[in-house]
Order: C-alpha cells, then sequence, then structure tokens
C-alpha cells in the first residue's frame, strides 16, 4: 500500500476531527484554532512471501493545535484525538487507522504580534498504525 494512500487517509482522519487542518505550516491569516501536522516518520512491515496478511505501516504524527486560550487548546486536542481514536477506517483509500501511543504537551507560543497576549500550543505525539483492509 503506498504511502501517498496512507497520508490521504490520515489527512481525512484529521479533518473528520471539524478543527481548520493546515500541513506543515499554519496558512497565512488562518484563524485560530487551528492544528498543524507532519508526519514525522513511516516504517513499514512487510508480509513474507506465501504468508497472508496486509502490510501495516507505522506512523510518527506530529499535531500542533494552537488556540487563542487553554480551554480553547483542550478541547482542540479532545477532537482531534476522538476522530482518530475510533479506529478510524477510509473508506475511499481502504485504509484503518489504530492509535497506539499518544503523548501532548502544552505550551506558549511567543509574543510576536505585538499585542499583550500569546496563543496556546498543544502539541501531540500519536504513533499509529495504518493497514490496508
Amino acid at each position: 500500500m503506498p504511502i501517498a494512500n496512507v497520508h490521504r487517509a490520515i489527512y481525512a482522519a484529521l479533518t473528520s476531527s471539524g478543527v481548520t487542518i493546515c500541513n506543515g505550516i499554519r496558512t497565512a491569516g488562518t484563524a485560530t484554532p487551528v492544528a498543524v501536522y507532519d508526519l514525522t516518520s513511516a516504517e513499514i512491515s512487510v508480509s513474507l512471501n506465501g504468508v497472508s496478511g496486509n502490510n501495516v505501516w507505522v506512523i510518527g504524527l506530529q499535531v500542533v493545535c494552537v488556540a487563542d486560550t487553554l480551554e480553547d487548546v483542550c478541547i482542540t486536542v479532545d477532537d482531534i484525538v476522538d476522530a482518530i481514536d475510533a479506529n478510524y477506517t477510509d473508506t475511499g483509500e481502504a485504509v484503518k487507522i489504530v492509535i497506539t501511543q499518544f503523548a501532548v504537551a502544552f505550551s506558549t507560543e511567543n509574543i510576536d504580534d505585538g499585542q499583550h497576549d500569546a496563543e496556546r500550543v498543544g502539541t501531540i505525539t500519536i504513533t499509529l498504525q495504518a493497514q490496508e483492509y
């Protein structure tokens, strides 16, 4: 199964959360809350010839949730995890996604816009397994 199919399935899972999703960098002018994701690693376990079973991708995923308040960041983190945690199945790509590990760290962005506030950030680190079905 090509990594492109896995990536499209992950993107679909993230967008199903209802959160605005950007890849790699936050698109200029995008209102908060927003989530910016990157695939940080992708490793495939290949089945042996003659052995039944589909290949499994192990994917490292980082999602940075940005919002104006800590409460909004927590809600955004929960929305992202809930969208993927239900053993997400993408019928268009024929890929099933399962979370195997999850961690989140909270921080505050540096003030860079001349205002007296700073956006809150929740950085999610997720390990997924993706398998063709």
